[in-house]
Formats: structure tokens, sequence, C-alpha cells
């Protein structure tokens, strides 16, 4: 039964039963809490990593005279992926990491 009926049908406990059942399938169906927070993104992590990465690019480009937006070209032919404001957690730690080990050998 997956609706609940004709107002008056059921008795109460019915519709309490019928209700439990719903949510138990509804669970059973739906991945878990902890995959769901997994996969949730932290966009105030993201900010923090973003303004990482353009507070080293920005030493960087003062230690070498480059232009900022030519080091973000060069990591991103390196590492891959899209600009700063849609690359994801695993990208912007890749370049983070990436820029760190050109500030270090220059």
């Amino acid at each position: 039964m997956g609706f609940l009926g004709i107002p008056g049908l059921l008795e109460p406990e019915q519709v309490s039963e019928l209700l439990r059942q719903q949510q138990a399938e509804q669970m059973r169906r739906s991945p878990s809490a902890a995959q769901r927070q997994r996969d949730v993104v932290d966009h105030r992590q993201l900010k923090d990593l973003r303004a990482k990465l353009n507070k080293s690019v920005s030493a960087y480009a003062a230690k070498t005279g480059m232009h900022q937006g030519s080091i973000h070209t060069k990591l991103r032919e390196k590492c891959g992926g899209p600009a700063v404001p849609q690359a994801d957690q695993s990208q912007l730690q890749e370049r983070l990491r990436t820029v760190q080990l050109w500030f270090t050998r220059a």
C-alpha cells in the first residue's frame, strides 16, 4: 500500500504502522547519513583553500616577478582541472602543493 487511503478507511494504529513501514523502506533505499555527510561540500573549507592558494601565488609572483595570472595558468597546465572558482578540494590542494614546491625550489 503506497498511500494512506481514504480518510476514515484505516484505523489510527494502521496508519501509524503504514507510516513506519514507508519510513523504513525509505531509509533502506537511501544512502546512509554518513555517506551523505562525506558527499557534502564544505564551502568554508573551499574558501580557505582558495585564499591559501591565492596568497601562495601572490608570494611566488612577488619572488619571481611573474604575473599572478600566468602562475595560475601554469598551475592549471601542470595540475589540470578548471579555473580556481570551479575547482574542487583535491584540485585546489594539488595546486597549493605544486606552487609551494615551486616556491621552495626558486
